[in-house]
């Protein structure tokens, strides 16, 4: 395809130098035919117009016969042919590399196929075989060992205890233990007077309607100052004997006053029966 394309391209360069070398001229002429029209005025028209144009003839060279596309073809595929083949020079193998191709062809046959091992499986101990070092075991402390030496014991002294005297009894005389007899008689004998004094005036202030109809025992607890005035009262007892023996305190208001004998506040207590008619 090479062959063919050289002649082609050659026959169009030429073709498109005269095309080239023809347009040039026609210009040439173009241009040529303009300066006159403008130097000369329009008033010369006629003049112009009666003289015969000047032509200005270009020779151009013959144009070169080219021969037919087929016999330019048939040429260049007839020097292809004729062109003879070029000789290749065999280069021949040195023998030691031969030599050593057979040898390694003979090593790699002569080689047993690999086979495949499976990987042996790591053995796995026993929990109980497994040797665990064991930190070793610390110093044993230096303890320093001193002598003790036995205290001596201080002597148990006895000591005797002093045996209270015994004091001498004292007796009073005679007349002594009678004023203290006569004294104590007197006391008694005024605290029954004053509580038999407290009751009289309780029984006194006594009526029928106290009781309004109940029945049985109240206690009653009094505490009377020296004056003879109630300063403390309590009742025990059921709910209706409590409120008649309350009552009847109340209107009692007040007591002798307490013997100068007596301790004061007085206290004393005194038992109430509410019976029926």
């Amino acid at each position: 395809m090479g062959v063919h394309s050289a002649p082609m391209t050659e026959l169009l360069s030429r073709r498109s130098g005269l095309l080239r070398w023809s347009l040039a001229g026609a210009v040439g002429l173009a241009l040529h035919g303009v300066a006159l029209w403008w130097v000369f005025p329009a008033d010369d028209s006629a003049a112009v117009v009666a003289a015969p144009e000047a032509v200005v003839m270009i020779d151009l060279p013959p144009e070169p016969e080219l021969p037919p596309l087929e016999s330019v073809e048939q040429a260049a595929v007839e020097e292809i042919q004729e062109a003879p083949p070029e000789d290749v020079a065999a280069v021949p193998l040195e023998p030691e590399a031969v030599e050593t191709i057979q040898s390694v062809e003979e090593l790699a046959e002569a080689l047993p196929e690999p086979v495949e091992t499976p990987p042996s499986e790591p053995e796995m101990l026993p929990p109980s075989e497994v040797a665990i070092p064991l930190p070793p075991p610390p110093p044993p402390e230096m303890v320093e060992t001193a002598e003790v030496k036995p205290k001596s014991e201080p002597k148990k002294t006895e000591r005797r205890k002093a045996e209270p005297r015994k004091q001498p009894e004292v007796t009073p005389p005679a007349d002594a233990q009678a004023a203290g007899a006569g004294a104590g008689r007197q006391v008694a004998d005024a605290l029954a007077a004053y509580r038999s004094s407290v009751r009289r005036a309780i029984v006194g202030k006594r009526r029928a309607s106290d009781a309004d109809g109940a029945t049985g025992r109240a206690t009653v607890s009094l505490s009377i100052g020296r004056d003879g005035s109630i300063i403390g009262l309590s009742v025990g007892g059921s709910a209706a004997v409590s409120a008649a023996a309350e009552r009847l305190i109340r209107r009692v208001g007040a007591f002798p006053p307490v013997p100068d004998s007596l301790d004061a506040p007085f206290k004393v207590t005194v038992p109430i029966e509410f019976k029926k008619d």
